[in-house]
């Protein structure tokens, strides 16, 4: 036998910077919501990756670090569909369902990234919590600026504190719906819209 006719390991390419931090991110965001973040382990991450440790430790530092970037992640895409599916819709109540429509549609398709992205306020401390904060800020004001749309007359304040008003509507009718499978989702948005309408119908452009 000759040199030349044994097998040969393949060649292991290295993986770019940013390709592996996709995958590592979607490594950790399956062991988190499969498992519940504290009971992941950044060798936990490490081993599902088929990486070292330390390849971990250089993307996210720390396990807190990996879960924001996780949270990062599902917020961004989350609210740019949120704001693709209301621009589908026409008519303010129309987006206004539609978008109640796209929410607690990823609580009946998707739960476990859903209770992810609502359920993570107290898992996480100090400068991690205040992280946790600012995304669900951006994600409030991201609602703050559909309803801008949908009723440019209303107040100010009174925009800003009902997107933070439908934020946590939504999010608590969510959590009740998941003790509730009786109930179809269709059930979930109306409720969702008539009690928003109660408190912005006046300035609500109804076409």
């Amino acid at each position: 036998m000759t040199t030349d006719s044994v097998a040969k390991p393949p060649v292991r390419r290295r993986m770019s910077s940013s390709r592996r931090y996709s995958q590592l991110l979607d490594v950790a965001e399956r062991l988190f919501v499969e498992q519940g973040f504290g009971s992941v382990s950044m060798d936990d991450i490490a081993r599902a990756a088929d990486v070292t440790r330390p390849v971990v430790y250089n993307h996210f530092q720390t396990k807190e670090g990996a879960y924001i970037a996780c949270v990062k992640r599902v917020y961004e895409r989350y609210n740019d569909a949120l704001g693709a599916a209301v621009d589908r819709a026409e008519g303010a109540v129309d987006r206004l369902r539609a978008g109640a429509d796209f929410f607690f549609s990823t609580v009946e398709v998707d739960r476990d990234r859903w209770v992810l992205l609502f359920t993570s306020a107290s898992v996480l401390r100090g400068e991690y919590a205040s992280e946790l904060a600012s995304l669900r800020l951006q994600h409030i004001e991201s609602i703050i600026v559909l309803l801008r749309a949908a009723a440019p007359g209303a107040p100010a304040d009174l925009l800003e504190a009902s997107g933070h008003a439908m934020s946590g509507v939504g999010e608590r009718l969510g959590h009740w719906w998941l003790s509730r499978p009786d109930l179809s989702r269709s059930d979930i948005v109306d409720y969702y819209v008539k009690i928003l309408l109660d408190g912005l119908g006046r300035w609500v452009e109804t076409d």
